[in-house]
């Protein structure tokens, strides 16, 4: 069981001074703003530490705080059993060899269905296992009694200090409500201050969220001090899990609070504190009727301000790490932000600065609610306002996570990652378990979803092939070695990082046994993640060769020989083994539209009309082709042209920004932009600046607004080992900004980048201070060339060219330089 989450909520009058001088006062863009409230749940402001948070709805009287947490899933019997298919894993690649490579799946799936007790059937997604779904809690309604009609309302999400605050006035006064989710108590903190000389009434009650299950069994209970909720799962596999809230009531300045049924009336109250402490059971309902919660919750101080400021000294340290700024419209950065995005919308001729960089602070903002040290962000962060999430609310490995979490570890994020981190690591047994199972070999192969408790590697149906796609392990484990880039941390690298490496390849080594007429391994089966060549029949996305799968397994093996030589241990027969398979990996192919194929199997044709574009991989996150690498810049143009024979009208925002960081690595900016304005002017964003998965406010998730902090720090400053490249996708319309605080993946910070450059010309400056860990020396690179570069430090021409110069760097002093061009 998890120690128990506690959450706080106060009510209260004038005691202390209405907020005037908001931390984010200096920097608008540090917060979002609306004048209304939110007239749908998905138009809400959340406040999370990571782990708890809620979903607040901003009614000025009727208030509605969804209760969320990352522990709320509902058990569906996980982790699941794989019947042991080895011993049909021939027979199957035998078959689509031979060319009929749908018939050898089917075969293969049906065989599956049939020993886990099932019927053979042709639906898509029959027999296909969901993860266990991410749900929210409950609802907690007060109600305040007011004088006349609610006017000047506003409500704000205050990033430097996590608040949700909302103003309004009527006929008594000005009211002010204030919500955070702390950081260092873990506890959930609102105050409703009322007008001066009126105190509240009002009411407080535990409510069902909308479409809660009718077999999840809720009990409310109330007192004078304490309103509770006890929830019973419907029982899976002989165990009864669910969750409990209980709510401590507390009148510290006076007033008077009775209970009536499931519901707390309060009057005349000057002051009003709610504590609320959470947990989920797994197995044991008879801790529900034990009090630990009941006890707990008296611990905790009842002053807003006492729990508000140690929690404001970690968040605000954590947000402001880095900055970034585009010197946006000053009068942008005040807006509302529905105003803000009606005029995105309707503007077909440019982009909003002050909108950028508001969406940067935003996706900054939501990343840290959503993850903490034993969970990083599902597809819809850490939150929804109704019980189930859209696809369970789970982690789902084939872009979604991927995307969300690029930007953690270059964002200085690292207390956010290591939830993310942890979700891999304690779901391992079951990518073990999957390569036993699925494939007969020893090792580890990736999963399609992972729930945050387990791994769901048996998610597949008649045409989703999902555990065909064997490049998922390295996709998720990167990030891991990415970390190590950035901090030189040896021995993360070797305790936690450096067995995943191994094992994934341990089942490459088992797993590629077939060879074509060259004597390069075939991938097969294979899988684009959920695309498929219409000419398979039967249909399904089961494959030859997928460029994704190729790239995968050479990334990894690529991580694993320099982590290798990293802790020195290179030069065994293992590592050997990984260059001899390196070097017998197939090469990528182009097809007759010069683009680079999606499966590099000479039968298979292209799928150009699909919301995955998973053989990018090669370009990101692998950075094996590049503009700049000798072995591999054959391809840029091959990839380019499959880039815009993607591009269709999208309906999924991860489709858009999947293309998106491929022409960032690939250096255009000008098409970067071009994306990135298609998703500003399509309703891709909540008036909370929360996302949506398509277009039209359709399916709240967070796909797109998480991803874009890392793209817009790509867009200013790219690193690798050994390199620092400044504005390597700037579009022409950001001409001038700042970005500082960068983590490059090479030991160094960026402490501050500065830019400004006139577009007519191509000429301009850039202002750069660098901070190393180490002694070393780096690449500066400006792509557009540079002419001139002044600094102390000891710079030497570069055999790359005009483009750029070699610093020596030493370890822990800032380097200034200037580059003009």
């Amino acid at each position: 069981m998890y120690a128990p989450l506690i959450a706080a909520i106060v009510l209260g009058t004038h005691g202390w001074a209405a907020p005037t001088d908001s931390p984010s006062q200096a920097n608008p863009n540090k917060r979002v703003v609306c004048k209304t409230p939110a007239l749908k749940w998905q138009d809400g402001m959340v406040t999370g530490n990571g782990l708890l948070g809620t979903l607040h709805h901003g009614v000025a009287r009727d208030e509605i705080a969804v209760v969320n947490s990352h522990l709320f899933v509902t058990p569906n019997g996980a982790p699941f059993e794989i019947p042991d298919m080895s011993d049909q894993v021939a027979p199957m690649q035998a078959l689509m060899l031979d060319g009929e490579i749908g018939l050898g799946y089917r075969g293969y799936h049906d065989e599956l269905l049939i020993r886990r007790g099932l019927e053979v059937k042709r639906q898509n997604y029959y027999g296909m296992v969901q993860s266990q779904g991410f749900h929210s809690g409950y609802q907690i309604q007060t109600s305040l009694d007011g004088t006349g009609e609610v006017r000047d309302y506003r409500r704000s999400t205050e990033f430097q200090t996590g608040e949700i605050i909302t103003r309004w006035t009527d006929d008594d006064g000005e009211w002010v409500r204030r919500s955070f989710a702390s950081r260092a108590a873990n506890v959930l903190v609102t105050e409703i201050v009322a007008p001066v000389n009126a105190p509240m009434s009002g009411s407080v009650a535990l409510a069902r969220v909308p479409k809660t299950p009718a077999n999840v069994q809720i009990r409310f209970n109330a007192s004078p001090n304490l309103i509770s909720v006890s929830a019973k799962y419907n029982p899976v596999a002989g165990r009864q899990a669910g969750f409990e809230g209980v709510t401590r009531i507390a009148l510290p300045d006076g007033g008077i609070s009775v209970a009536s049924g499931e519901i707390v009336s309060i009057t005349n109250a000057p002051r009003v504190l709610l504590l609320t402490t959470l947990d989920r059971y797994r197995n044991e309902p008879q801790r529900w009727e034990s009090g630990t919660l009941q006890k707990s919750i008296r611990q905790y101080p009842a002053s807003y301000e006492d729990l508000l400021s140690p929690h404001v000294s970690i968040q605000r340290e954590m947000f402001d790490r880095v900055e970034f700024n585009l010197h946006g419209d000053p009068n942008e950065r005040e807006m509302d932000t529905s105003q803000l995005l009606a005029i995105e919308e309707n503007d077909n001729d440019s982009v909003s600065l002050a909108l950028v960089e508001k969406l940067f602070y935003t996706s900054r903002y939501l990343f840290m609610a959503s993850s903490g040290s034993q969970y990083g962000p599902r597809l819809c962060g850490m939150f929804t306002g109704e019980w189930a999430a859209a696809w369970a609310g789970d982690y789902t490995c084939d872009a979604n996570v991927n995307l969300a979490v690029l930007g953690g570890g270059i964002v200085n994020l690292p207390e956010c990652m290591e939830g993310y981190f942890r979700v891999l690591e304690r779901t391992k047994p079951q990518w073990q378990h999957a390569a036993e199972r699925f494939w007969g070999c020893r090792g580890i192969v990736g999963p399609i979803r992972i729930d945050g408790e387990v791994a769901i590697p048996i998610h597949c149906g008649p045409y989703h092939a999902h555990f065909t796609a064997t490049g998922l392990g390295p996709w998720l484990v990167y990030p891991m070695y990415e970390h190590y880039l950035i901090t030189g941390d040896k021995e993360f690298l070797k305790q936690r990082v450096y067995p995943f490496l191994q094992e994934m390849a341990l089942f490459y080594e088992d797993f590629l046994t077939h060879r074509d007429d060259d004597g390069k391994f075939i991938f097969v089966p294979s899988n684009s993640p959920e695309n498929a060549w219409p000419g398979i029949q039967p249909r399904t996305s089961a494959a030859i060769n997928s460029t994704m799968d190729i790239a995968a397994a050479k990334h990894c093996l690529t991580m694993l020989l320099d982590t290798r030589r990293i802790l020195d241990i290179a030069d065994d027969a293992e590592s050997h083994k990984c260059r001899d398979m390196l070097d017998d990996m197939p090469p990528y192919l182009v097809n007759k539209d010069d683009a680079l194929k999606e499966w590099s199997w000479p039968t298979i044709g292209e799928n150009y009309s699909h919301r995955h574009s998973s053989h990018m991989y090669p370009v990101w996150p692998a950075n094996e082709i590049t503009p700049d690498n000798p072995e591999t810049r054959e391809f840029v143009p091959a990839v380019k042209k499959a880039l815009l024979k993607r591009d269709h009208k999208v309906r999924e925002a991860h489709d858009a920004l999947q293309r998106a960081i491929a022409w960032i690595r690939l250096k255009d900016g000008e098409q970067f932009y071009r994306i990135l304005k298609y998703l500003l002017e399509n309703e891709y964003l909540y008036d909370s600046l929360t996302s949506s998965h398509n277009n039209g406010h359709d399916v709240y998730n967070y796909d797109a607004i998480l991803c874009l902090q890392g793209l817009l720090t790509e867009m200013a400053v790219t690193t690798q080992p050994g390199v620092i490249e400044v504005l390597p996708a700037m579009p022409n319309a950001f001409r001038s900004g700042s970005i500082a605080g960068i983590k490059g993946r090479n030991q160094t910070t960026v402490e501050e980048l500065k830019w400004n450059f006139d577009p007519a010309s191509g000429h301009g400056t850039v202002e750069l201070t660098i901070n190393s860990s180490l002694d070393q020396r780096i690449t500066v690179i400006h792509r557009n060339g540079i002419d001139s570069l002044t600094t102390t430090a000891k710079t030497t021409d570069s055999e790359f060219g005009t483009f750029a110069r070699e610093v020596d760097l030493p370890a822990n002093e800032p380097v200034q330089m200037t580059l003009r061009f």
